[in-house]
């Protein structure tokens, strides 16, 4: 996404966090017994963000292009 946005910086591998804020508007939006993956995970802050907010639901797997925390398996997306 980096390379192709306007008036943002280039960012390794378009690592861009997760801001806390942009969590918890999603959190009505989901099923209190949710199971998921996320191919973006980054560091985590997503799926730390949600489990703190939404106990019941949880993240089956995690991986992202370059593994950045224990837990996050590196793998492209595109490959999965």
């Amino acid at each position: 996404m980096s390379k192709r946005s306007q008036g943002h910086e280039q960012r390794p591998h378009g690592f861009w966090p997760t801001p806390r804020a942009a969590i918890a508007p999603l959190v009505p939006y989901l099923p209190t017994r949710a199971t998921w993956g996320d191919p973006c995970a980054g560091d985590l802050a997503l799926v730390d963000g949600l489990r703190d907010l939404l106990p019941t639901i949880r993240c089956t797997w995690a991986s992202d292009i370059i593994s950045r925390v224990p837990g996050v398996d590196q793998v492209d997306a595109l490959t999965i």
